[in-house]
Order: C-alpha cells, then structure tokens, then sequence
C-alpha cells in the first residue's frame, strides 16, 4: 500500500512532509482534509496558537510539548505569543519567581495562601497592597460581616442586629451602601425607598 501524497506548489508530500513543512501538525491537517480543505488551504489557513508547532530542541513541537519541556506554563507561553513576541523570546524569557510570604511560621506563594484560607489570590494582593500584615490579609473574612455598627447604645453587628429587629441581613447591608444611617436602616420599614 502506498502512502496518499499531496501536491502543493508543484511538489508531492506525505501527509507528515506537508507537517514538516508548514505550522501545522498531522492531525490537525488530517482533520481539515476531512472537512474537505484543499491542500492550499489546509497548509496555509491561519492556527490558532495552541495547533501550531514549533522547532525547539531539534523537533517540531506543540506548546504543551514545549510547555512541559522547558518548565514555562502553557498559559505563560500563549500569553506571550499573543502579544506578538517571537517563539525565541516567548521560550528565552525568564519566569518572574512566585511572591512569597511567611505565614504562621511557614512560606508560602500567594496562590498556596489563597488554597489554605479559601481567600481569593486578587483579595490577598489587594489587602498587602492596601497595608494589611499578611496575617490580616489571609484571616480578615471577606465580608465585613464582624463589623459592629453603635444602636441605641448596644454595638451590634449586623447580623445580631437583622436577628434582633426581625430584618435580614442584605437588607441592612443595602440600605447602608445607599447612605442610610444604622438608625434608618434598622428602622424604616421594609419596601422604603431611599429619596435619590
């Protein structure tokens, strides 16, 4: 049995030759020639990044080849390419090293912290950013459901004090957000619309 050839630009190629010779991998030519692409148009039609192969270490490769090869993350390695750097720059540029943080004894990357407390990796950068000790950025809980607001002279939070006066707590919440004062939100009744 002889393999099918493929003429493109007056030659004849294997379907690996056509492989070796363009961007595009075997199978993905082989499924465009299944769609009914012709040569033309399956070797020269445009790749999205993560179908097209690359020389590196001597053999024509796919990003997650050369991904797991050269340590650099695939996202990292399509990242680059889509901001138009060249392969060479794309595989040379060194990685920036993870930020590191000591925590109960212990030094961890941010996304490590963020696994451990269950805190967003972009709420931990915003709590160091905005001055908080690591500390406070990892156990400070995401809402400010410990905020205590002063009522009648009992300081409350606001879930003690929608518990106490038979609201809820978003309710609270919202009408604080809009301007209200504790007093108004814990007194108005429900269906109060704020005066814009």
């Amino acid at each position: 049995m002889t393999k099918k050839s493929y003429r493109y630009k007056n030659k004849k190629y294997t379907l690996a030759e056509l492989a070796e010779i363009s961007e595009v991998n075997i199978k993905c030519l082989s499924k465009r020639f299944s769609y009914g692409f012709t040569v033309k148009e399956a070797v020269e039609t445009p790749l999205k990044i993560s179908n097209k192969t690359y020389q590196y270490k001597g053999k024509k490769r796919t990003l997650v080849e050369i991904s797991k090869l050269s340590g650099i993350a695939y996202t990292t390695l399509q990242y680059r390419l889509q901001l138009g750097q060249t392969f060479k720059e794309a595989v040379s540029k060194p990685i920036k090293k993870a930020k590191t943080l000591k925590y109960k004894g212990k030094v961890h990357t941010i996304a490590e912290l963020s696994i451990l407390s269950g805190v967003g990796e972009r709420m931990i950068r915003k709590r160091l950013a905005d001055g908080l000790t690591t500390k406070q950025a990892i156990e400070t809980p995401r809402r400010e459901v410990n905020k205590k607001y002063l009522y009648k002279g009992k300081k409350k939070t606001l879930t003690d004090f929608a518990e106490i006066y038979d609201t809820t707590y978003d309710l609270l919440r919202h009408r604080l957000a809009r301007g209200m004062t504790i007093k108004d939100a814990i007194e108005k009744p429900v269906g109060y619309r704020v005066p814009k």
